[in-house]
């Protein structure tokens, strides 16, 4: 930066010119670099599928991402005028609020997560993961509060579908008139429903996952029973056979058995 300046003489007439040179260099790479750091956030808040905001110690938006549109329906400037807490289910909105006041009121908080329920411009709704943290100035001091919102609609309906068919299955397992039992890869018993809990003659399941399988199966049956279920562990296809299970007094009952293999999420036997 350059700064001129007139030389007067005691005559007052102009004896020449006094110039200042300051060196910017530094402040120049500065400016750029803050330049160059704000194009990137800029860029990454335009750009990512989750919604980036802002607020000010009054709980007003003064930032929020484009992808708020994407993910609600209503443009930046919709959703900042309505605001977060108008956006949110009312059963969530006491929960909102207060964890947001109890954050503004920490001294050193965590920033805080949870799951809420908001309505969409085409009135459908949806789940949002909200995280939300302090934003501090540079001398410390809290300025407002910073968040990330993230789209969970699939991922609840995902966990709603599994919990009602695992719903559906115990209903059909307990209410089953066949006896119905599961054994871990040991063949101890993990459970069993009423009807199991009858033909066995126990009163509780505890009663019955105390034992393993192959000790109520009639001594004379257990090499054939031990070599189908390693056929079972082989092919992964289901086995039916007759045996005779030994009640809890020691009467032997005939039966005809179906065993299947029971795998987990990645397809290995449990």
């Amino acid at each position: 930066v350059c700064h001129n300046g007139a030389l007067i003489e005691n005559s007052g007439s102009i004896g020449g010119v006094v110039s200042i040179l300051t060196d910017i260099t530094d402040l120049k790479r500065a400016e750029a670099a803050l330049k160059e750091s704000e194009e990137r956030y800029r860029l990454l808040a335009e750009n990512v599928k989750d919604v980036l905001w802002m607020m000010d110690t009054d709980y007003s938006l003064t930032y929020i991402s484009p992808s708020v549109k994407n993910m609600t329906g209503y443009t930046p400037e919709e959703f900042m005028s309505l605001g977060l807490r108008h956006i949110v289910l009312p059963p969530h909105q006491r929960v909102f609020g207060t964890s947001l006041e109890k954050l503004l009121a920490s001294e050193r908080p965590p920033s805080l997560s949870y799951e809420v329920e908001y309505h969409r411009k085409d009135n459908s709704l949806g789940w949002a993961e909200i995280t939300v943290a302090l934003m501090r100035d540079t001398d410390g001091l809290v300025k407002g509060l910073t968040g990330v919102s993230r789209d969970i609609t699939s991922r609840k309906q995902a966990q709603d579908a599994l919990r009602e068919s695992e719903e559906r299955y115990r209903t059909l397992f307990e209410t089953s008139p066949h006896a119905t039992l599961m054994m871990d890869l040991q063949l101890n018993i993990t459970m069993v429903n009423q009807r199991g809990l009858q033909l066995f003659g126990f009163n509780t399941q505890e009663e019955v996952m105390a034992i393993n399988g192959l000790d109520h199966i009639a001594p004379e049956d257990q090499p054939h029973i031990q070599s189908l279920i390693q056929e079972i562990f082989e092919t992964g296809e289901s086995r039916s056979s007759y045996l005779s299970i030994l009640k809890q007094d020691g009467m032997e009952v005939p039966c005809l058995a179906t065993s299947s293999l029971v795998r987990d999420a990645a397809g290995d036997p449990q």
